[in-house]
């Protein structure tokens, strides 16, 4: 999605470009849209619909009053990501969901899947574990064992390289 704000109503031409600055999409041509904050999303696709290659893309935003005054041109970056970063196996989608949930799911390659979990207690667990929280301990082949209540929160990243 790209959001811009306009001081004033105005014909607007939004363009999208690649990395070696040939057009891809022509998103908005001389649209007139209203004063204050708007936001026009990129579908991923070329002016043929076809849908393009993930990376970084730039746009540019082209505005002009009624009188014909034009705007300075704004430029900006959008990086398009089609993948998902987790395939998520479990629930299915439209489970109705209640008390403990698991999630189970699988990484998608180049993603880092980072882990942060709070209790409000630290036990040290035995050999053979990688890191424990409470009575909690996950394994080095990556299951947990024990019971705790905590709080996970994950960040998924994805590896630029």
């Amino acid at each position: 999605t790209i959001s811009f704000t306009l001081s004033d109503n105005a014909y607007v031409t939004l363009k999208v470009f690649d990395e070696s600055s040939v057009l891809v999409k022509t998103l908005l041509d001389g649209e007139l849209l209203a004063v204050g904050g708007n936001s026009i999303t990129w579908d991923g696709t070329d002016g043929s619909s076809a849908l393009v290659s993930d990376g970084l893309y730039s746009y540019t935003i082209d505005a002009v009053d009624d009188l014909g005054n034009a705007a300075v041109q704004q430029v900006g970056d959008v990086l398009l990501d089609t993948r998902k970063p987790l395939d998520l196996i479990s629930p299915e989608d439209g489970a109705t969901l209640a008390g403990t949930v698991t999630l189970v799911a699988t990484q998608v390659d180049d993603y880092t899947i980072r882990s942060d979990n709070y209790a409000p207690y630290f036990t040290a667990i035995g050999t053979g574990c990688s890191r424990g929280i409470g009575r909690a301990a996950q394994q080095v082949d990556g299951t947990w064992t024990g019971i705790n209540k905590y709080i996970s929160t994950f960040a998924v990243s994805r590896s630029r390289g």
